[in-house]
């Protein structure tokens, strides 16, 4: 197999297990009761705070600090989770239109 087949699979991967991050962070956090300011927990208590996927939520506001500690703002991530639904569907848009256009041909 041609590495140009086999790169955008290990994209995929990678993104997959990115997401998979995301959500046990998230799903961590929600266990700990860290939805607000008052209950905000320390990074230790959801696998600390390093990692892509770590940094991908803090970016996006879904992670918030106070002090030392982190909590998850619910409503950022309903948003960050819509969002990478909404690029998904227009990445697979795209890939049926380019193999449409590349089939005609």
């Amino acid at each position: 197999m041609a590495a140009a087949a086999i790169a955008p699979m290990v994209v995929t991967l990678l993104a997959a297990a990115m997401v998979r991050r995301q959500r046990r962070i998230v799903e961590q956090l929600r266990s700990a009761g860290a939805t607000s300011p008052d209950s905000a927990t320390e990074a230790a208590t959801f696998g600390g705070d390093e990692g892509m996927a770590f940094g991908i939520l803090l970016r996006h506001a879904v992670l918030k600090k106070t002090g030392e500690s982190y909590y998850l703002d619910e409503p950022a991530w309903e948003a960050h989770r819509a969002r990478r639904l909404q690029d998904a569907r227009r990445g697979l848009t795209l890939a049926v239109g380019f193999w449409s256009l590349a089939s005609a041909a």
